[in-house]
């Protein structure tokens, strides 16, 4: 089984609507002028299903997980997006 902190690529099928509204979220995040730190469409995606974890969830996958929290933890400490 992979390490919680690594990365692996999905396909995911979505409505238009959907994908259009993430590009504009992807537009909008680059349109504050920052040199180097352009958001891709998977750094959005990404910041909303992670934004979808509460703090509950976090105790109760950690539980059936270990390392879970930690997982979470380093993830939001290397992040440079603000919810």
């Amino acid at each position: 089984m992979a390490s919680l902190v690594s990365r692996r690529n999905i396909k995911v099928n979505l409505p238009e609507f959907v994908i259009r509204a993430l590009e504009h979220r992807v537009a909008e995040a680059n349109s504050i002028e920052v040199p180097g730190e352009d958001a891709a469409l998977n750094d959005i995606v990404e910041w909303y299903l992670v934004g979808a974890i509460s703090v509950r969830d976090v105790a109760v996958l950690d539980q059936q997980m270990p390392g879970f929290a930690n997982a979470v933890t380093k993830w939001l400490t290397e992040t440079d997006f603000e919810f």
